[in-house]
């Protein structure tokens, strides 16, 4: 069907009623358009902002090292400071105490000021428990390199309350399991040809003010657990690089994550086993795209 223009569809003789009737169809078409341009964040500084990435490889017991995360790490920083023109800190190995540390110190620097977003992704093992006895539930925490454990809120809340980041977008990314992975290394990759190479990112654990302009992106679903190929890195992350780096310049944040979540179900679907990733919006927001 063809659509005719609205002013089109007026054949009587133009009369006051009838002008007044065109400025206001010409006014609501000017305010559409000024407030798609205003519901987009802006995002041209240079560099776009800062970045903060934390990965917990290495564990003061040994058999919880996560082998292939160095390549989460290199991919990682490679998408943010050359891709997408952020500034990257990048840490290490880190115990509660000093993970603790760098975040208020990371949240705190100036330079937010003077970029229009901010980044931080945590890669570590995690766990959130379920239900209500209180020996069993507990929120979404991710494991520092001493065995302690950290809130995944608690990060996301630090930067709420930061001056130079109101009204600018912050996205966190956070690679971790929420689960204690109750299957056996073996029963969950039974069928796949080499499953020695795989690992889950869980551990041996037993998870204010509402954020605003707050982007909360997290490998898996509450009470699952995410997947690690120890040659190549994790299903998340990996996925996050690559189709960030293919379509960043083309799609917001938004279906960009869109994509990673068919893609990660995919892959998993292909080694016999289940990842869900999770994307929440906190608060207000608007469309962002990172214009790389």
């Amino acid at each position: 069907m063809e659509v005719v223009p609205f002013l089109l569809l007026r054949r009587k003789p133009l009369t006051l009623q009838s002008e007044i009737d065109k400025c206001h169809v010409l006014f609501s078409i000017f305010t559409l358009r000024y407030f798609d341009f205003k519901e987009k964040y802006k995002m041209t500084s240079l560099p776009r902002g800062q970045a903060m990435i934390i990965n917990i490889k290495e564990f003061d017991d040994p058999n919880l090292k996560r082998k292939g995360s160095e390549f989460d790490r290199r991919d990682m920083k490679k998408l943010l400071e050359k891709k997408l023109h952020f500034t990257v800190t990048v840490k290490d190995d880190l115990s509660l105490e000093e993970m603790q540390k760098n975040l208020d110190e990371f949240s705190k620097r100036p330079e937010h000021k003077y970029g229009d977003c901010c980044v931080v992704v945590i890669m570590s093992h995690g766990y959130q428990g379920s239900g209500s006895d209180p020996k069993t539930s507990s929120p979404f925490v991710i494991s520092c390199s001493d065995g302690k454990t950290l809130e995944v809120e608690w990060i996301i809340q630090k930067f709420n309350t930061v001056e130079s980041l109101k009204g600018k977008p912050k996205v966190f990314i956070v690679q971790a399991c929420r689960a204690k992975g109750s299957q056996s290394f073996e029963q969950i990759f039974g069928d796949i040809g080499n499953p020695g190479r795989f690992a889950t990112d869980t551990n041996n654990l037993g998870g204010v003010t509402v954020p605003t302009d707050t982007f909360v992106a997290i490998s898996t679903s509450p009470y699952n657990v995410s997947y690690r190929d120890e040659e190549e890195g994790t299903l998340f992350i990996q996925t996050i690089c690559s189709v960030f780096n293919e379509f960043a310049g083309e799609m917001d944040f938004v279906g960009l994550m869109r994509k990673v979540h068919d893609e990660v179900d995919k892959l998993a679907g292909e080694g016999n086993v289940e990842q869900s990733p999770e994307l929440s919006i906190r608060g207000k927001s608007k469309v962002l795209y990172f214009n790389p």
